[in-house]
């Protein structure tokens, strides 16, 4: 159910949890978004310890940014989705961007080396960009593949 190496959740319990909240706000009529997150550079010089250390720590940035009601999992390598529980567009931004501006102010400390990356980040809101959870994932990459192809460093929603 967990990431072994971030201990946020795994990419298929994340993803049944995803469809379970788009059930709930069907049914009870609010909001959520969801949250793509993906560093812009990853550092070339790393051995796999150093870069699952790199990943744990910034999994811990992560949930000290969010609300402790909205849920990270990890889909790729350095790839996550955080739900953002009954947030709208423009509070799911907020914090977006307190996780994108965080990150970038944070020296990570790998092995006696100081490493300094960026994020680009991707939110779509349910029902406001989308109505039903394909729909919702597709906005939330097409708005990370904006902020990336805009130069990174950014959050970005759907178009």
């Amino acid at each position: 159910m967990f990431d072994r190496v971030t201990q946020t959740l795994q990419r298929d319990f994340f993803e049944y949890l995803l469809d379970l909240e788009v059930k709930k706000a069907v049914r009870y009529l609010y909001f959520f978004s969801l949250m793509i997150l993906q560093r812009d550079t990853i550092p070339k010089d790393l051995n796999q310890s150093e870069e699952d250390t790199l990943l744990k720590r910034l999994s811990f940035l992560m949930r000290e940014e969010i609300r402790g009601t909205d849920i990270i999992g990890r889909i790729g390598h350095d790839r996550f989705f955080i739900i953002l529980d009954q947030a709208d567009f423009q509070a799911s931004f907020k914090v977006g961007e307190r996780v994108r501006e965080r990150i970038e102010q944070y020296a990570f400390r790998v092995d006696g080396h100081e490493v300094m990356f960026t994020t680009s980040i991707g939110v779509a809101c349910f029902p406001t960009h989308a109505s039903d959870l394909e729909t919702l994932i597709h906005k939330a990459e097409v708005a990370l593949n904006i902020a990336k192809e805009g130069g990174g460093n950014k959050i970005c929603l759907p178009g």
